[in-house]
């Protein structure tokens, strides 16, 4: 199978708001017909989620999703417990998620491009003090920071990269740390210290609401700890890759959402309120000719 477009750097070498999908808490085996879809619990994933799904019921198919971490769904994809996962990041952000796996895995479409993580801070943190994370040690910004940096869960890449940027920059040394938790704890923490005008770091990503409902500034990283973009791609288990008809692989390897897309649909989700599945119905709707193209493909 290939990818819409050739993945650049191609390394393929061996509160979480699911609410609205059709969620299978039970792992059975693969029934004939039926498409069991990996997604990891967090909105932007369940929206690009619920997106798939409904070209895959468009195709005739039966979906059934199933949410978990990213380390346990990637597991659950090894073993051939779901069949599709939308979305890893590769070639970097995953990649230590999809290496122990590669051999059983197979990249089937890419749905968006220029994924990126990064350091944030929000612009009332002057920008002559805090530009970069280097500045971060700085004794008067110091006197300030919350030294504690909240992030998602322990095996996110977000997770694991922000862990390295302590000890690349020194800021263990300063008294920074860590801390992982929930996506629903990252995200109030963030907002009531914004509220309160508190001075934090905020690991974060494109795409994410955030980006559109808050003035953040992204923090130089000299060292470039927290990579560079990625692509969101669908990664299927082998075994089902073999199987999947022509037609369904064709369509799956024409989906390309976008990063507009995820981001506009998350906004839709965490400020609109809607579900993952009423946001992917609506955007889909407003994008028809574009459908037409992936399905027609």
């Amino acid at each position: 199978m290939s990818l819409n477009r050739p993945l650049s750097r191609r390394l393929f070498v061996a509160g979480s708001v699911a609410a609205g999908l059709t969620v299978s808490t039970t792992m059975t085996r693969a029934q004939p017909g039926v498409v069991r879809l990996g997604v990891i619990g967090i909105s932007f994933h369940a929206i690009a989620g619920a997106v798939v799904q409904t070209v895959l019921e468009r195709l005739g198919k039966q979906v059934t999703v199933q949410q978990a971490p990213h380390d346990e769904m990637f597991r659950r994809l090894g073993g051939g417990e779901v069949d599709l996962l939308v979305a890893a990041w590769m070639p970097g952000t995953h990649r230590h998620l999809f290496e122990p796996f590669a051999d059983r895995l197979a990249p089937l479409a890419t749905l968006y491009r220029n994924a990126q993580l990064y350091w944030t801070v929000p612009d009332y943190v002057p920008a002559e003090l805090v530009s970069s994370v280097d500045d971060l040690v700085r004794p008067e910004v110091m006197t300030r920071m919350d030294r504690t940096i909240r992030s998602i869960g322990p095996s996110a890449g977000l997770s694991v990269r922000s862990a390295t940027m302590l000890s690349a920059y020194g800021l263990d040394v300063a008294g920074y740390r860590v801390e992982p938790g929930e996506t629903s704890l990252w995200l109030k923490n963030f907002r009531a210290a914004h509220t309160a005008r508190q001075w934090l770091v905020m690991p974060l990503w494109q795409p994410h609401f955030l980006n559109q409902t808050h003035q953040l500034r992204r923090l130089k990283d000299p060292q470039g700890v927290m990579g560079s973009a990625d692509d969101a791609v669908i990664i299927a288990n082998s075994a089902f890759a073999r199987s999947l008809d022509p037609r369904s692989a064709r369509v799956l390897a024409a989906i390309d959402i976008g990063l507009d897309g995820i981001t506009e649909m998350d906004v839709a989700v965490n400020v609109g309120g809607l579900t993952p599945a009423e946001a992917a119905v609506h955007w889909l709707g407003a994008e028809d000719k574009r459908v037409a193209k992936w399905l027609d493909a």
